[in-house]
Protein backbone atom coordinates (compact mmCIF):
# COMPACT_ATOMS: atom_id res chain seq x y z
CA UNK A 1 0.00 0.00 0.00
CA UNK A 2 1.13 3.30 -0.82
CA UNK A 3 0.90 4.64 2.66
CA UNK A 4 2.91 2.00 4.09
CA UNK A 5 5.87 2.50 1.50
CA UNK A 6 5.96 5.80 2.49
CA UNK A 7 5.84 5.09 6.44
CA UNK A 8 8.76 2.85 5.88
CA UNK A 9 10.08 5.57 3.88
CA UNK A 10 10.25 7.93 5.99
CA UNK A 11 10.42 6.48 9.39
CA UNK A 12 14.60 6.78 9.43
CA UNK A 13 13.46 10.42 9.32
CA UNK A 14 11.05 10.53 12.10
CA UNK A 15 13.36 12.39 14.31
CA UNK A 16 14.49 15.39 12.02
CA UNK A 17 10.66 15.67 10.95
CA UNK A 18 9.46 15.71 14.41
CA UNK A 19 12.54 18.91 15.18
CA UNK A 20 11.06 20.21 11.74
CA UNK A 21 7.55 20.06 13.00
CA UNK A 22 8.29 21.79 16.18
CA UNK A 23 10.33 24.48 14.26
CA UNK A 24 6.96 25.35 12.26
CA UNK A 25 4.57 25.50 15.28
CA UNK A 26 7.52 27.74 16.85
CA UNK A 27 7.86 29.86 14.41
CA UNK A 28 3.88 30.28 13.48
CA UNK A 29 3.85 31.46 17.19
CA UNK A 30 5.88 34.10 16.70
CA UNK A 31 3.00 36.05 14.33
CA UNK A 32 0.41 35.83 16.80
CA UNK A 33 -0.73 38.86 18.07
CA UNK A 34 1.27 38.93 21.81
CA UNK A 35 -0.57 38.79 25.10
CA UNK A 36 2.54 40.07 27.56
CA UNK A 37 1.93 43.51 25.99
CA UNK A 38 3.32 45.18 29.33
CA UNK A 39 6.71 43.27 28.73
CA UNK A 40 6.84 44.20 25.28
CA UNK A 41 6.09 48.11 25.58
CA UNK A 42 8.88 47.87 28.44
CA UNK A 43 11.25 46.49 26.14
CA UNK A 44 10.13 49.26 23.62
CA UNK A 45 10.54 51.79 26.24
CA UNK A 46 14.07 51.03 26.97
CA UNK A 47 14.58 50.93 23.07
CA UNK A 48 13.87 53.99 22.63
CA UNK A 49 15.57 55.40 25.87
CA UNK A 50 18.58 53.74 25.00
CA UNK A 51 19.86 52.81 28.64
CA UNK A 52 19.47 49.01 29.12
CA UNK A 53 20.71 49.65 33.54
CA UNK A 54 17.11 51.12 34.43
CA UNK A 55 13.73 49.59 33.50
CA UNK A 56 11.04 52.02 32.50
CA UNK A 57 7.21 51.44 32.46
CA UNK A 58 5.38 54.40 31.02
CA UNK A 59 7.78 56.84 32.28
CA UNK A 60 7.55 54.98 35.45
CA UNK A 61 10.28 53.41 37.59
CA UNK A 62 9.60 49.54 37.51
CA UNK A 63 10.59 47.04 40.07
CA UNK A 64 8.92 43.77 39.19
CA UNK A 65 11.13 41.23 36.74
CA UNK A 66 14.42 41.52 36.41
CA UNK A 67 15.51 42.59 33.25
CA UNK A 68 16.94 40.16 30.98
CA UNK A 69 14.09 39.76 29.03
CA UNK A 70 13.76 43.62 28.11
CA UNK A 71 16.91 43.64 27.40
CA UNK A 72 17.03 40.86 24.89
CA UNK A 73 13.64 42.54 23.64
CA UNK A 74 14.78 45.83 23.40
CA UNK A 75 18.07 44.65 20.88
CA UNK A 76 15.81 42.58 19.11
CA UNK A 77 13.28 45.62 18.71
CA UNK A 78 16.60 47.62 17.49
CA UNK A 79 17.56 45.07 15.01
CA UNK A 80 14.12 44.13 13.30
CA UNK A 81 12.54 47.06 13.73
CA UNK A 82 8.89 47.24 16.16
CA UNK A 83 6.79 44.10 15.46
CA UNK A 84 5.60 41.15 17.64
CA UNK A 85 7.78 38.78 15.71
CA UNK A 86 10.76 40.77 17.09
CA UNK A 87 9.70 40.99 20.30
CA UNK A 88 9.49 37.21 20.64
CA UNK A 89 12.32 36.01 18.86
CA UNK A 90 15.11 36.23 21.58
CA UNK A 91 13.17 34.41 23.53
CA UNK A 92 12.30 31.51 21.04
CA UNK A 93 16.01 31.15 20.28
CA UNK A 94 16.40 30.20 24.36
CA UNK A 95 13.41 28.07 24.42
CA UNK A 96 15.68 26.28 21.06
CA UNK A 97 18.37 26.20 23.86
CA UNK A 98 16.58 24.85 26.27
CA UNK A 99 15.34 21.81 23.98
CA UNK A 100 19.15 20.97 22.47
CA UNK A 101 20.71 21.24 26.07
CA UNK A 102 17.87 18.94 27.00
CA UNK A 103 19.02 16.46 24.71
CA UNK A 104 22.85 17.19 25.66
CA UNK A 105 21.98 16.63 29.10
CA UNK A 106 20.22 13.26 28.42
CA UNK A 107 23.47 12.12 26.47
CA UNK A 108 25.31 12.30 29.27
CA UNK A 109 23.28 9.99 31.18
CA UNK A 110 21.40 7.94 28.59
CA UNK A 111 22.10 7.08 25.56
CA UNK A 112 21.23 9.21 22.46
CA UNK A 113 17.31 7.35 21.62
CA UNK A 114 16.43 8.51 25.40
CA UNK A 115 18.22 11.90 24.62
CA UNK A 116 16.12 12.13 21.85
CA UNK A 117 12.38 11.64 23.15
CA UNK A 118 13.27 13.81 26.13
CA UNK A 119 14.27 16.84 24.12
CA UNK A 120 11.13 16.18 21.88
CA UNK A 121 9.14 15.57 24.74
CA UNK A 122 10.20 18.79 25.94
CA UNK A 123 9.50 21.05 22.91
CA UNK A 124 6.49 19.32 22.63
CA UNK A 125 4.84 19.86 25.60
CA UNK A 126 1.33 22.75 25.73
CA UNK A 127 4.28 24.90 28.26
CA UNK A 128 6.49 24.84 25.61
CA UNK A 129 4.19 26.15 23.44
CA UNK A 130 2.58 28.60 25.13
CA UNK A 131 5.72 30.07 26.33
CA UNK A 132 6.58 30.74 22.44
CA UNK A 133 3.52 32.63 21.83
CA UNK A 134 2.61 34.40 25.38
CA UNK A 135 6.32 35.51 25.61
CA UNK A 136 7.52 36.39 29.39
CA UNK A 137 10.19 35.30 31.69
CA UNK A 138 9.01 32.00 32.10
CA UNK A 139 10.29 30.91 28.81
CA UNK A 140 14.27 32.37 29.03
CA UNK A 141 14.11 30.73 32.60
CA UNK A 142 13.28 27.04 31.35
CA UNK A 143 16.11 27.45 28.35
CA UNK A 144 18.68 28.92 30.33
CA UNK A 145 18.20 26.30 33.55
CA UNK A 146 18.25 23.81 31.08
CA UNK A 147 21.50 24.76 29.23
CA UNK A 148 23.12 25.70 33.02
CA UNK A 149 22.07 21.51 34.20
CA UNK A 150 23.90 20.85 31.17
CA UNK A 151 26.84 22.70 31.80
CA UNK A 152 27.28 21.80 35.46
CA UNK A 153 26.51 17.39 34.05
CA UNK A 154 29.49 18.07 31.97
CA UNK A 155 31.61 19.93 34.61
CA UNK A 156 30.85 16.93 36.77
CA UNK A 157 31.90 14.38 34.53
CA UNK A 158 34.95 15.81 32.71
CA UNK A 159 36.22 19.11 35.77
CA UNK A 160 36.45 21.42 32.64
CA UNK A 161 37.09 25.48 33.42
CA UNK A 162 34.99 25.72 29.90
CA UNK A 163 32.05 23.96 31.58
CA UNK A 164 32.34 25.67 35.12
CA UNK A 165 32.10 29.23 33.02
CA UNK A 166 29.55 27.68 31.42
CA UNK A 167 27.39 26.69 33.97
CA UNK A 168 27.99 29.90 36.06
CA UNK A 169 26.56 31.99 32.93
CA UNK A 170 24.25 29.64 32.92
CA UNK A 171 22.81 30.19 35.99
CA UNK A 172 23.43 34.00 35.92
CA UNK A 173 20.81 34.35 32.93
CA UNK A 174 18.55 32.47 34.56
CA UNK A 175 18.77 34.52 37.89
CA UNK A 176 18.66 38.02 35.44
CA UNK A 177 15.45 36.13 34.03
CA UNK A 178 13.36 35.68 36.92
CA UNK A 179 15.20 36.15 40.53
CA UNK A 180 17.01 33.40 42.55
CA UNK A 181 14.71 30.70 41.79
CA UNK A 182 17.90 31.02 38.53
CA UNK A 183 20.67 29.22 41.06
CA UNK A 184 17.75 26.85 43.55
CA UNK A 185 16.21 25.47 40.45
CA UNK A 186 20.11 23.64 39.48
CA UNK A 187 21.15 23.64 42.92
CA UNK A 188 18.79 21.58 44.45
CA UNK A 189 19.02 19.31 41.15
CA UNK A 190 23.11 18.90 40.91
CA UNK A 191 22.89 18.79 44.84
CA UNK A 192 20.57 16.66 45.58
CA UNK A 193 22.42 14.30 42.79
CA UNK A 194 25.37 14.44 44.84
CA UNK A 195 23.75 14.04 47.98
CA UNK A 196 22.13 10.92 46.99
CA UNK A 197 24.73 8.87 45.24
CA UNK A 198 27.38 10.70 48.02
CA UNK A 199 29.90 11.96 45.71
CA UNK A 200 31.71 13.76 48.56
CA UNK A 201 34.41 14.82 46.39
CA UNK A 202 32.39 16.65 44.09
CA UNK A 203 29.80 18.09 46.32
CA UNK A 204 33.16 19.65 48.57
CA UNK A 205 34.62 20.55 45.19
CA UNK A 206 36.97 24.07 46.32
CA UNK A 207 35.99 25.45 42.60
CA UNK A 208 32.42 25.84 43.75
CA UNK A 209 33.67 29.12 45.23
CA UNK A 210 34.94 29.73 41.99
CA UNK A 211 31.24 29.46 39.79
CA UNK A 212 29.93 31.37 42.90
CA UNK A 213 32.38 34.09 42.06
CA UNK A 214 31.62 33.49 38.34
CA UNK A 215 27.79 34.06 38.87
CA UNK A 216 27.92 36.96 41.46
CA UNK A 217 30.72 38.87 38.49
CA UNK A 218 28.12 38.45 35.80
CA UNK A 219 25.32 39.76 38.09
CA UNK A 220 26.95 43.30 38.55
CA UNK A 221 25.52 44.84 35.49
CA UNK A 222 22.14 44.18 37.07
CA UNK A 223 22.66 44.61 40.59
CA UNK A 224 24.35 47.98 39.60
CA UNK A 225 21.77 49.18 37.58
CA UNK A 226 19.05 48.26 40.30
CA UNK A 227 21.33 50.40 42.81
CA UNK A 228 21.51 53.32 40.65
CA UNK A 229 17.57 53.24 39.92
CA UNK A 230 16.60 52.65 43.64
CA UNK A 231 19.00 52.02 46.71
CA UNK A 232 20.71 55.92 45.54
CA UNK A 233 16.52 57.56 45.62
CA UNK A 234 15.59 56.70 49.28
CA UNK A 235 12.64 59.34 48.17
CA UNK A 236 11.31 57.15 45.27
CA UNK A 237 7.57 55.62 46.31
CA UNK A 238 7.34 52.51 43.70
CA UNK A 239 4.85 50.10 44.03
CA UNK A 240 3.02 51.20 47.19
CA UNK A 241 6.63 50.95 48.54
CA UNK A 242 8.62 54.25 50.11
CA UNK A 243 12.28 54.42 49.22
CA UNK A 244 12.43 50.48 48.33
CA UNK A 245 16.30 48.79 48.03
CA UNK A 246 16.66 47.18 44.67
CA UNK A 247 19.23 44.82 45.24
CA UNK A 248 17.35 43.49 48.59
CA UNK A 249 14.43 43.26 46.67
CA UNK A 250 15.95 40.85 43.51
CA UNK A 251 17.68 38.99 46.43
Amino acid sequence: MPYLRAVRHLFPYRYHLSVLLIVLAFAANLFVDIDAAQYAEISREMAEIGNCLKVFERGRDYLDKPPLLFWLSSTSFKIFGLHNWSFKLPALLVLFLGVFSTFKLASMWYDRRIARMAALILGTTQAYLLMTNDVRTDGILTGFTAYALWQLSAFLQHGQWKHLLGSALGVALAMMAKGPGGIVFPGLAIGGHLLLTRDWRNLLNWKWLIFLVLVLALLLPMLWGLYQQFDLHPEEHVYGLDGPRGVEFFF
